[in-house]
Formats: C-alpha cells, sequence, structure tokens
C-alpha cells in the first residue's frame, strides 16, 4: 500500500513541478497532459529502484535515518536513469534543466515526506503489535539474551520464551559466537 501511494504522489509532485514552474518562472501555461508520460516515467523508475534495492522490506529494522536517506538515494537513483532515457531517447527539447531540477525536488521531498509518514505509522502499530512483527527465539546464557532482548524489543520484534528448550540443552546459536557457543557447555 505505502509502495502504491508513493508511486501515485511521486507522478502527481512530478506533473505539478513541471507545470508550476512554466505557469510561475516562464510565464507559461503548458497542459498537465504535456508531462503526464515524463511524470509516469519517473514514477515507475523510481518505484523498480525502491523494489530493487528491496527498500520496504526493511523498515522494521531500519531508524528514520535510514529509512529517509535510502528514499532519497532512491529518488537520486530514478531521475539518473530517467536523464539517461531522455538524451538516448533524443525527447529532451521540451525540459529544461531547471524543470527537471524542480521536479527532481519536489519528487524528494514527497517522498520523504510519505516516507516519514509512513515510518511514524508503522512502528507503532507494529511496537503495540496491530501488525504482526517477525519472531525470534532467544535461548542460551540469560545474560547474553537480556542485551539481544532489548534491542529486539525495541524494534518490535517479539520474543518467544522458551526456558524448557534451555533446559534441555538445545541451543540456537545465530546470535552468539562459536566461541561462546564452546563455553557454554
Amino acid at each position: 500500500m505505502a509502495t502504491g501511494t508513493e508511486f501515485l504522489l511521486v507522478a502527481v509532485a512530478a506533473c505539478s513541478a513541471a507545470v508550476l514552474y512554466h505557469r510561475q518562472i516562464l510565464l507559461d501555461s503548458p497542459g498537465a497532459a504535456k508531462y503526464i508520460q515524463e511524470s509516469l516515467l519517473i514514477s515507475t523508475l523510481q518505484l523498480l529502484a525502491f523494489i530493487g534495492l528491496q527498500q520496504y522490506s526493511r523498515i522494521q529494522t531500519q531508524p528514520r535515518h535510514v529509512f529517509l536517506w535510502s528514499g532519497a538515494s532512491g529518488v537520486f537513483f530514478a531521475f539518473s536513469f530517467f536523464l539517461s532515457t531522455m538524451f538516448l531517447l533524443k525527447i529532451s527539447e521540451d525540459y529544461s534543466r531547471a524543470t527537471v531540477i524542480a521536479q527532481a525536488l519536489s519528487v524528494l521531498l514527497t517522498v520523504l515526506c510519505i516516507r516519514a509518514i509512513c515510518f511514524s505509522l508503522l512502528q507503532p502499530a507494529i511496537a503495540s503489535g496491530l501488525i504482526d512483527a517477525r519472531r525470534i527465539i532467544l535461548m542460551g546464557d540469560p545474560s547474553h539474551c537480556l542485551h539481544f532482548s532489548a534491542r529486539a524489543i525495541a524494534t518490535g520484534i517479539h520474543i518467544d520464551n522458551w526456558s524448557l528448550l534451555l533446559e534441555l540443552k538445545i541451543v540456537v546459536m545465530p546470535l552468539f559466537s562459536r566461541k561462546e557457543y564452546w563455553n557454554a557447555y
């Protein structure tokens, strides 16, 4: 849902920025239909960049600033492909550099706002249990588990307590080093 909203709002922001630039700066009134195809191309390139970089798959574990910076990098990535496509297909005669810069800034601002809102809505929902987050099982030395459980709870990951398995000496060790594993026995 977040990617669909982002796709739609990025297309609207790109088209609106181009039209507003022409009306306010160049005192020209081009129709919005002139920039719809390019705006959809920008939005599609950005969506492909976000899907290719798997940016929404790590929202449960990323801090807010990393999530926002990954959105900004996706915008720059999409605009580099957009400019390359315009140059290679020779469709750049209607575009000025200022139009592209206005579109890039409006798309960047839109993506940052959407991501900040999505992050602000999703993290409390994950922490409160409205959205089922990932689960982990911590087994082993309680002092080591306490450190990892605090980090996991802060990101909304649910911890299952399997103290019965601890008594049976079944230990899952991906969270510990091999040295700690051998010292456990």
